[in-house]
């Protein structure tokens, strides 16, 4: 349970991507947020990517009513295999991904990368005991939108929607997907309530926490002993 704001794109030209890196290193600096660099090669299996995924939904297939006699007729099926299976979409890949990974005080890291097609896509290497029938020696990745979870950070969910609004102009088939809203409206007072919900929910957003807000102030957080003693009453 949380608020994520997921991203994803394609640079609208590839040879812009030392520029479009140039401005969110500057933007990171003028908030005062951490960032590092991000460069590695990728080399093996995509097993699968966004674009893999079917968009229209499957029709549910038919249940046939039945009349059980015993209990041999309603044992559970076979186990079948888990992990991921070289199937029809997989492709193999040599590419480099390079960009820059930003590192805000209250959120997990919000990375902006790009492989070498100008794609904004986050690959993770995918271990061999997860797919199934793997090669020896071959390595395997998959691919997913980006997502930046920003439960309880007002202020920073603000601010990384400044950041893609930054980058828009770099990109096309940009798709953000902000759950408050905030993205298409810019509505704070909107943005503060779903977080305010979201916060009574997972305990994850004080009540002090909103004043400063508007102000563009950081929240505040208690000391790590003070929130123990707090769960527990």
């Amino acid at each position: 349970m949380g608020i994520c704001i997921t991203y994803s794109g394609k640079l609208a030209d590839p040879a812009r991507l030392d520029e479009l890196l140039d401005a969110v290193r500057g933007f990171c600096r003028r908030v005062k947020w951490r960032f590092e660099e991000e460069s590695r090669h990728l080399c093996g299996t995509l097993l699968f990517s966004p674009k893999d995924v079917k968009t229209a939904p499957e029709p549910e297939p038919k249940r046939e009513k039945r009349k059980y006699r015993s209990l041999d007729d309603i044992a559970p099926p076979p186990a079948q295999p888990f992990g991921y299976t070289v199937g029809s979409c997989a492709r193999l890949i040599d590419l480099d991904v390079r960009g820059v990974i930003v590192m805000p005080p209250d959120t997990d890291p919000f990375q902006l990368v790009f492989d070498s097609n100008g794609e904004l896509l986050f690959y993770i290497e995918v271990p061999d005991f997860m797919v199934i029938n793997a090669a020896k020696g071959e390595s395997y990745y998959a691919a997913f939108p980006f997502f930046a979870k920003t439960s309880g950070a007002v202020r920073t969910h603000s601010l990384i929607c400044t950041l893609l609004t930054l980058i828009r102009p770099y990109m096309k088939r940009f798709r953000v997907t902000d759950p408050t809203g905030y993205w298409k409206t810019g509505n704070l007072d909107k943005l503060i309530g779903e977080h305010m919900v979201m916060g009574a929910l997972g305990g994850v957003l004080a009540e002090s926490s909103l004043g400063g807000l508007l102000a563009g102030e950081d929240p505040p957080r208690a000391p790590r002993s003070q929130r123990t003693r707090d769960r527990k009453t």
